[in-house]
């Protein structure tokens, strides 16, 4: 039986940390931790706009693409009023420990 994918997860990663333990014969277990994440959230008042055309992702210059993060990023802010923000948030993590 194959099992992927959202909501099978109390099956997967209990078997997921039982397969490394068995594998590689270390201690794994799981542990909430404070880590440094970046929040998406919706500025006080901003009403979500709808667009006539998409606006490009990506920029092509001389052969090359790369993605222009910092327009993409207004472009969040000024259309649906949304913006990265650093937290701090406790994660949910597998740690694994030598025996």
């Amino acid at each position: 039986m194959r099992v992927s994918g959202k909501g099978w997860e109390s099956e997967l990663l209990p078997a997921l940390q039982d397969g490394i333990q068995r594998s590689f014969g270390l201690k794994v277990h799981w542990e909430a931790r404070q880590a440094d994440v970046l929040v998406l959230i919706r500025l006080n008042g901003a009403d979500f706009k709808e667009s006539k055309a998409a606006e490009p992702l990506f920029m092509f210059m001389r052969g090359k693409m790369r993605q222009d993060y910092d327009a993409e990023t207004d472009c969040h802010e000024e259309k649906y009023g949304l913006v990265l923000t650093p937290a701090t948030r406790a994660i949910r993590m597998l740690v694994v420990e030598s025996k």
